[in-house]
């Protein structure tokens, strides 16, 4: 069933169309963030896709994310707009990306790494965010740690194996963090956030976009492939697009394995304090992690 949006218009890149009414031919509320995804055409009959975030200052980042990376040649979603609908809900406007997703071609995963390096390697960031951030000399994990604790998350105490895992790998990378060049990160890298368009895969999705180590995206690509059980070689195609010659090296492996944990329990523990219904869940992702780091799979490789 198609149904009219009409929307009125904050900010707008290039030319404003005549008609802000858009039909909607289909919707979707992610499961998780609950955020609400619209297919939609105009009177130009463009395809975009109307994303309205649980939180304006949600779809605020997004936007002024979005903003800063089209001033570069990268393969992303196109910003259109940020406007009001009828009901004064905050959204973004983005043209569709007509493609196929990363996980339905052969080289998807590959073009995805190659796409996710490109970001990092691109666009300018301040390190003035880093350098202020704490990671450099570790007080931002210190302090994450000593909230887990002091929350009382049973398998995150600090005289568990799971901190004393992370506390050993952190002693592994304290160099690496003094040598950080921090870069623009998606900040939730999985298969579904690209489409494959011309042997390109355009990135979409940059609501939890920052600046910080790029090793993090490699981290969190990890985590939500060993989160849905997919099989190594997926990891290492995404490496192969990432690193020329496909090889992390050890300070590198070191490092992507400590954000690993890190990530893993950050979730955990926001289950636990918020979500209490899916904490099982995120517990059992946390002990996937523990059990990856412990064959030391990623050394082999």
């Amino acid at each position: 069933m198609i149904k009219e949006v009409v929307f009125s218009p904050i900010h707008w890149n290039g030319t404003p169309p005549s008609d802000f009414k858009f039909q909607v031919s289909k919707e979707l509320t992610m499961s998780f963030s609950g955020s609400h995804i619209s297919y939609a055409t105009n009177e130009s009959n463009g395809k975009f896709v109307l994303k309205q975030a649980t939180k304006p200052e949600k779809t605020i980042h997004e936007w002024e994310g979005l903003q800063k990376l089209s001033e570069y040649p990268l393969p992303i979603q196109e910003p259109v707009g940020l406007a009001n609908d009828q009901n004064g809900q905050l959204t973004l406007i983005s043209k569709e990306v007509v493609g196929k997703p990363v996980y339905q071609t052969e080289q998807g995963r590959v073009l995805l790494g190659k796409s996710i390096r490109e970001l990092h390697h691109i666009v300018q960031v301040d390190n003035n965010f880093w350098i202020t951030s704490g990671k450099p000399n570790f007080t931002f994990y210190n302090s994450a740690i000593d909230r887990w604790h002091g929350e009382n998350i049973p398998e995150l105490q600090k005289t568990g194996k799971i901190v004393s895992l992370i506390y050993n790998l952190s002693s592994e990378i304290s160099e690496h963090l003094q040598t950080v060049r921090p870069s623009f990160l998606h900040n939730d890298v999985h298969d579904g956030q690209g489409f494959i368009v011309n042997n390109n895969c355009v990135l979409i999705d940059f609501e939890q976009w920052g600046i910080s180590d790029p090793i993090e995206d490699i981290a969190l690509y990890l985590y939500h492939q060993i989160r849905i059980g997919k099989e190594d070689v997926h990891f290492e195609q995404f490496i192969q697009g990432y690193i020329p010659d496909g090889k992390l090296t050890d300070k590198e492996k070191n490092a992507t394995a400590f954000y690993l944990l890190y990530f893993a329990s950050r979730a955990a523990a926001f289950f636990y304090l918020k979500r209490l219904d899916y904490y099982q869940i995120g517990l059992g992702n946390l002990l996937k992690s523990v059990k990856y780091i412990e064959s030391e799979k990623l050394w082999k490789f």
